[in-house]
């Protein structure tokens, strides 16, 4: 068009012609550009995977030793985020390396109670578990270390043993604590429910049932006649139920 200025292409930064010296700049100047800006939302997106919108956003996504982020459906409606975290192989030497744990996060509030849930394998996606439903709690379902997604890049197995899973839990309770400074509370099923009392022995600030002593207020349910799967909350009887809400009343209070 006559009178049109005609925009002359953006210069190649020096450093990028050295690094890239078979680019046109009459050719790919534009692209280039635009393609750099795309490979940095594109890098800002794999290690976050969400843009802080809220305080409480921010403030998940500074946790210390947080890889990525993603936040996903979920169930109670409630905000549902997907979180890997750098967690070291021993907990004792941090020499010996480390590897990304998975953890399914439920966000209820900053002043409700947060149940962890020890899984003992895999965690493969943000089931909401019932004592969490019971209590309007947060929730932290935490992958088994060396299952799933969880898994170290060496072949190492000597550290798959309970000290180290339950020092992981340990560490994700105290990066949380400041998130969710409300009581805690662990649970698990089958070998879950196995690490929960492991790890409830050794951390006694959670409400969990272990075998009763001078440091732990415990209660035990025996449920009869129920099978693995049937062993649930809501298939307690009316008076062990009340029991449960008692506890958890004395607990949390």
């Amino acid at each position: 068009t006559s009178g049109a200025t005609r925009r002359k292409p953006p210069t190649i930064p020096q450093k990028y012609r050295r690094k890239y010296p078979h680019f046109s700049r009459s050719s790919i100047a534009y692209s280039m550009k635009t393609q750099a800006y795309l490979f940095l939302a594109l890098i800002l997106f794999v290690c976050t995977g969400v843009r802080a919108q809220t305080d409480f956003e921010q403030r998940l996504l500074a946790l210390p030793g947080l890889q990525t982020a993603n936040k996903i459906a979920g169930q109670a409606g409630q905000p549902v985020y997907e979180l890997y975290f750098r967690q070291p192989l021993d907990h004792g030497d941090t020499t010996k390396g480390f590897f990304q744990q998975k953890v399914f996060l439920t966000h209820r509030g900053t002043e409700e109670p947060t149940v962890i849930v020890t899984e003992g394998y895999t965690a493969p996606g943000p089931r909401y578990y019932e004592l969490s439903e019971l209590l309007g709690a947060n929730q932290l379902r935490v992958e088994h270390r060396y299952f799933g997604d969880s898994q170290p890049e060496s072949g190492d197995f000597a550290y798959l043993n309970l000290k180290q899973a339950t020092a992981d839990y340990h560490h994700l309770r105290e990066l949380f604590a400041e998130l969710y400074p409300e009581k805690w509370v662990s649970t698990g099923i089958s070998k879950g429910g196995a690490t929960t009392v492991i790890y409830g022995a050794n951390d006694t600030w959670t409400a969990t049932a272990v075998p009763p002593n001078k440091q732990v207020d415990a209660e035990w349910f025996i449920m009869e006649g129920k099978s693995h799967g049937d062993a649930r909350i809501k298939n307690m009887t009316s008076a062990d139920r009340a029991r449960l809400l008692a506890a958890f009343e004395r607990w949390l209070e």
